[in-house]
């Protein structure tokens, strides 16, 4: 959290620079003041990735509002703090939140979402009658800071496990059940496990099947089984076999 608080800081610091280089003022002027709201707003930031990414049994869709939402306190409280207008605040955030979150569920790249994250926000402020600036520092720290934070780790594996836990009671893959180019009869638990994966932006790619494509260099159609999974002899790029798997 230390660290998401100083990327805050000296992201409130860069654009509230930016702000007074436009009014031909001083780049540091109020600097002290735009690092601490940035360093506060980069922790908040940095918290409401972490309960969102522990939400079990809920969709996409749901974590996102989930998000917006507490986004949208975060920037009312931050607003309060300013001076501001905290009904101002919120709809900033909320605004920042929702298009960083719509963007990436999309797929979206890292560019994407900051540069909508940043706009929104500030758009979102401009449209209430408040702060562009001050809007857009919002969205640009919570879009780096939760929305892109540690995508590639914690945040995924969370979200795998979520993901999961939403199938628990699910017939839609058993033996007797068609689950795309698995037919009926067939077992499909190596099918249940790309399928989480897939839905959670951790694909383990399709090496199985279309054997003769492949030859010509041509993706499969099938995911790595479960003899795959288990062989520390066979790689399947991002993941690695361990001796016990962790909490």
């Amino acid at each position: 959290m230390l660290i998401a608080a100083a990327e805050g800081a000296a992201i409130g610091v860069a654009i509230n620079g930016i702000s007074n280089y436009i009014q031909e003022k001083s780049f540091f002027d109020g600097w002290g003041k735009a690092a601490v709201f940035g360093g506060v707003t980069g922790a908040i930031s940095h918290s409401i990735g972490w309960v969102s990414g522990n939400i079990v049994g809920a969709e996409k869709w749901e974590i996102s509002i989930v998000q917006g939402i507490l986004h949208g306190w975060s920037g009312a409280l931050i607003t309060t703090l300013q001076g501001g207008n905290p009904i101002k605040g919120a709809i900033s955030g909320f605004a920042s939140s929702i298009t960083a979150a719509s963007i990436q569920s999309i797929g979206g790249g890292k560019v994407d979402i900051l540069i909508g994250g940043t706009l929104s926000g500030g758009i979102g402020a401009s449209v209430v009658g408040g702060n562009f600036y001050q809007g857009a520092a919002f969205g640009l720290i919570s879009s780096s800071l939760n929305h892109l934070a540690d995508k590639g780790g914690d945040l995924v594996r969370r979200s795998i496990v979520r993901i999961a836990h939403k199938y628990i009671g699910s017939k839609a893959w058993n033996v007797n059940e068609e689950k795309g180019n698995f037919g009926n009869p067939s077992n499909k638990c190596n099918k249940f496990v790309y399928d989480v994966l897939w839905e959670s932006g951790a694909d383990p790619g399709t090496p199985n099947g279309n054997t003769m494509g492949q030859i010509f260099g041509e993706k499969g159609s099938s995911p790595p089984s479960a003899e795959q999974w288990a062989d520390p002899d066979y790689t399947i790029p991002g993941w690695e076999v361990v001796e016990l798997p962790l909490p």
